[in-house]
């Protein structure tokens, strides 16, 4: 499951940066990460918390998203991100979907995002 989720990160990442030069404009730079694991268990925690505030992140970034074809990219990795996220709560012992009081989806805020993940980010 690793390998095959960490090639589907690698292709989202080369897939958006496409979308957005082919859009005419000039991706983000990727920063460089350091994610402090010890052990399966804290591994597979920290990869379903990435991955839940992954789709969140590709929902609450739709409405900014002014290309159609950026956006059906963004669109496309957001559904895959649900995915990864469902499996590894599964994986985690958590419930697959977390609903809240919903059937819809939460979306999660740029600055909120940036927030969440700078623990993360080495540079």
């Amino acid at each position: 499951m690793a390998k095959t989720f960490g090639e589907h990160e690698n292709e989202h990442v080369e897939t958006l940066e496409t979308a957005v030069k082919e859009g005419g404009e000039k991706p983000v730079a990727r920063p460089r990460t350091k994610f402090p694991l010890e052990g399966e268990k804290q591994i597979l925690a920290l990869a379903a918390q990435v991955e839940n505030l992954g789709a969140a992140a590709y929902l609450g970034a739709a409405g900014l998203i002014q290309s159609e074809d950026v956006l059906g990219t963004a669109l496309s990795i957001h559904s895959i991100e649900a995915r990864h996220a469902a499996a590894l709560n599964i994986a985690t012992g958590k419930e697959p979907v977390p609903f809240g009081d919903t059937g819809l989806a939460v979306p999660a805020e740029m600055d909120a995002v940036l927030e969440m993940v700078k623990p993360f980010i080495a540079s």
